[in-house]
């Protein structure tokens, strides 16, 4: 069990120091960077949101609140030294994702978009509720779901945490590769089922979402003992869309 990697944050002290020096020292100066100026900014910006905010209610204000804590909550479930390690990638290979995440959350509570706002593992929740049914987008630790649950009874939540899992282990290429295919997919067809199989849409075996699957059904099984349920988020593409034709159309001819 030592040997697995089920949050996707064993890069190791050694590992990050020759990572900074092999790139010229780009990971130091980034978390200075953003240490000393980016989360100062955050805090004035979530402070400036508060006052903006205080117009419309006391939740949006606790909303604004509790998305800024959401750039620092690591997983409790990790061992203190991969807490400081999923927080240092957080905001350095991970800070364009980490960015637009927490940008985009911020921005739909701003406008009335965020009905709670939950932590789970590492990870923040920011939901809406609506008549419309449930989905979501990953960026970094910020969730941007509709009708979701931090829960592990919630399977499209838990898929969702998977993209976390993914945003680690790509880290600055996440946003440029798993995060725009996966929207483009979603606003270009993505949604359509499959004509010979109702039960999957096409969006559903794109190799980066079955990644997330993938990631998602190691981390609940070692953690919370749950069997995954490939029926619903496949890890593999079903065989029959390997093997199985599309319906020949018989033709009869008259005599």
């Amino acid at each position: 069990m030592k040997y697995t990697d089920p949050s996707g944050e064993k890069l190791k002290w050694w590992q990050l120091g020759l990572l900074d020096i092999l790139t010229g020292g780009v990971v130091s100066l980034t978390a200075t960077s953003l240490i000393t100026t980016e989360v100062p900014t955050w805090t004035a910006n979530a402070a400036g949101l508060t006052f903006i905010n205080s117009f419309s209610g006391q939740d949006r204000i606790d909303n604004t609140w509790d998305i800024w804590k959401g750039l620092f909550k690591t997983n409790p479930k990790l061992g203190k030294e991969d807490q400081v390690l999923q927080w240092i990638s957080r905001f350095t290979l991970q800070a364009p994702q980490t960015q637009a995440g927490y940008t985009a959350s911020q921005g739909r509570n701003l406008f009335g978009g965020v009905d709670n706002v939950e932590f789970f593992d590492g990870a923040t929740l920011v939901n809406r509720n609506n008549p419309r049914g449930g989905g979501g987008m990953t960026l970094s630790p910020f969730i941007l779901g509709t009708n979701l649950e931090a829960s592990v009874t919630d399977w499209t939540f838990m898929h969702e945490y998977g993209h976390t899992l993914q945003s680690a282990r790509w880290g600055p290429y996440y946003l440029p590769i798993p995060a725009l295919l996966s929207g483009a997919d979603m606003i270009f067809g993505g949604q359509k089922y499959w004509s010979w199989d109702p039960n999957y849409s096409r969006h559903d075996i794109r190799w980066y979402e079955r990644q997330a699957n993938s990631y998602a059904s190691n981390y609940f099984s070692i953690f919370y003992d749950i069997d995954w349920k490939e029926d619903r988020f496949p890890i593999r593409i079903p065989l029959e869309y390997g093997h199985r034709e599309r319906p020949s159309t018989l033709t009869i001819k008259k005599h």
